[in-house]
């Protein structure tokens, strides 16, 4: 059992990381570039802070950078486990540390340095010469940003007459497309150190994500659950079957609750649709119904909001809650006409993801006669007049090569898509942690903190390595 012990001196803090191998391959490299590249909650954050935690405090007066795309996405993602888990309140003191929220630098007691940048900050950026520098997310970086970081990698002298030993720039992701340049970095041209972990190697996880986990499929598990490189390409929902998916109506249940999802438009379609979600229980399982359907739908261009609320208003029935896109003039205009809307979970990745996974197991049919009204003018261009239309033309987006560009879908033929993937992300309840949506400042998945460490006790008697040196 590994236990990193801090500094020559007794310290507070031990990480355990005999649990997880590639923890503990990546506290140990020495690579000058190494790349901790890992599925969902595989640790990858939290063993990035605690090795710049230990280089920091091992090394009197080293001074090193935590780093993502954006300053703000630092704040409040690497910087909430900084916090929570890694440097804890008890461990702050104890180290003398001092944070200075303008500068957004960390101080220790034995003058090393921790700086908190976004890449989006070039003037600070620009100014740096550090010992180590940590990236978090980095696949959102471009390789321009990357390569500037390798020069910023420079400091030698820790003062007092002391060197630094080596110098190291490690980063922590989530897998990409094949084609991106830090696939090509890593894998192809042998520049750094690779470490990889799959979501199924942290056993800190909940029994109940990772039966989750175990749901995903094709592209999604082999990237997100495996934490392998691949591309997304062709549809993005290739397990849709209308055949199977569209089905005759039926009377609703008066025990099922229902939905709205709304996605705006105008020039564009307006999508509207309303759902009705079948309990999770043996008894309808029993009775073949299972997941959630599409029993009414508006898909119409050239009509304003207020035309639509009519139409909507129209239908008298207890609706538990309508989610919609986030602007603010056609959510007043709807809150005007007795519509109240919820701001929509829009995270596209992972809730394509979500929706590919209830289609997978028969959770999302769409009654055949939906449709309201059909929309001549569409009708008459060859251009989907219905949701379901869409399945067969929503497809990803082509990306350029050696370019970083987010892996999302075309953005045409995703009215429907679009509103059904606020349905189900938002509302639905398939989400993938079972935490209660916050809606505010942060409209997005609250995921639920996984540990992956802990403070230990004991010594390891294993060999010695640079750490313990």
């Amino acid at each position: 059992m590994l236990f990193v012990e801090i500094m020559q001196a007794p310290t507070l803090h031990k990480l355990d990381t005999s649990k997880i191998p590639s923890q503990r391959r990546f506290m140990e490299s020495q690579a000058p570039e190494l790349m901790y590249s890992g599925a969902f909650a595989a640790g990858k954050t939290r063993i990035l802070l605690e090795k710049g935690l230990f280089l920091s405090l091992k090394y009197p007066g080293n001074v090193g950078a935590v780093m993502r795309k954006t300053l703000v996405a630092l704040k409040h993602t690497t910087m909430e486990t900084l916090w929570r888990d890694v440097l804890t309140p008890e461990l702050y003191k104890y180290y003398g540390c001092e944070f200075n929220k303008q500068s957004q630098i960390l101080t220790f007691g034995n003058g090393s340095k921790i700086f908190f940048l976004g890449i989006d900050e070039p003037i600070k950026v620009g100014g740096l010469e550090v010992g180590w520098i940590g990236i978090d997310e980095a696949v959102e970086l471009d390789e321009e940003d990357y390569i500037m970081l390798l020069g910023r990698c420079r400091l030698t002298s820790l003062g007092n007459g002391l060197k630094l030993p080596f110098r190291q720039v490690f980063l922590a992701t989530n897998p990409g497309p094949d084609t991106h340049y830090l696939y090509k970095r890593f894998y192809i041209d042998k520049h750094g150190e690779v470490v990889e972990s799959s979501s199924l190697e942290n056993p800190f996880l909940p029994a109940d994500f990772i039966e989750r986990l175990k749901t995903f499929t094709g592209s999604y598990r082999e990237r997100y659950v495996l934490g392998r490189w691949i591309g997304f390409e062709g549809l993005v929902y290739d397990n849709w079957s209308g055949r199977d998916m569209v089905i005759s109506s039926f009377p609703i249940p008066k025990e099922w609750k229902r939905f709205r999802a709304i996605d705006y438009g105008y020039t564009n379609a307006f999508s509207c649709q309303w759902w009705a979600v079948c309990p999770d229980e043996p008894f309808w399982w029993e009775q073949g119904y299972r997941g959630m359907y599409l029993y009414r739908q508006i898909y119409m261009t050239q009509r304003t909001v207020p035309e639509h609320a009519e139409v909507i208003n129209s239908y008298d029935e207890f609706i538990s809650g309508t989610v919609s896109d986030w602007d603010a003039g056609d959510r007043a205009l709807l809150q005007q006409h007795g519509i109240g809307t919820i701001k929509a979970i829009k995270d596209i990745v992972p809730g394509i993801q979500v929706v590919y996974n209830e289609i997978t197991n028969g959770r999302v049919q769409i009654f055949r006669d939906s449709l309201i009204e059909k929309d001549t003018t569409l009708s008459s261009s060859s251009q989907p007049t219905s949701t379901e239309d869409e399945f067969a033309l929503y497809r990803w987006a082509d990306i350029p090569k050696n370019k970083n560009q987010k892996e999302i879908p075309q953005d045409k033929n995703n009215h429907g898509m679009d509103a059904l993937r606020y349905m189900v992300a938002t509302i639905g309840g398939f989400v993938l942690n079972p935490t209660p949506v916050v809606y505010g400042r942060r409209s997005s998945w609250i995921t639920p903190h996984i540990g992956v460490g802990a403070l230990g006790r004991q010594r390891h008697e294993g060999r010695r390595s640079w750490m313990k040196a």
